[in-house]
């Protein structure tokens, strides 16, 4: 039940011992760099990026959805964000 309430991330910070360690271990596996900065980044979003997940899964065993976003990103138009023809001016729909 402890587990639930402590984001995927950060119990895999607690498996590896610190953010550093657990950015070595990917590293090796992904053959990529990745910096304790980067993991103290996912700690405080509260979740890894997709490239990364199996790597921190296979190493900590942690379970893949417990790991990933929780929330659904916004779109263009979750933000209110209207696109443009170019020229300044709405774009239409021309079908």
């Amino acid at each position: 039940m402890a587990d639930e309430l402590i984001s995927g991330i950060n119990r895999a910070v607690a498996f590896c011992g610190t953010q550093a360690e657990l950015a070595k271990r990917v590293s090796d596996i992904t053959n990529t760099r990745v910096a304790h900065e980067t993991v103290s980044h996912w700690s405080l979003i509260g979740y890894v990026p997709g490239r990364y997940i199996p790597a921190v899964a296979e190493l900590t065993g942690i379970p893949v959805t417990d790991l990933m976003r929780k929330t659904p990103r916004k779109t263009r138009s979750d933000k209110g964000i209207r696109r443009s023809n170019g020229a300044g001016q709405p774009a239409t729909d021309q079908h």
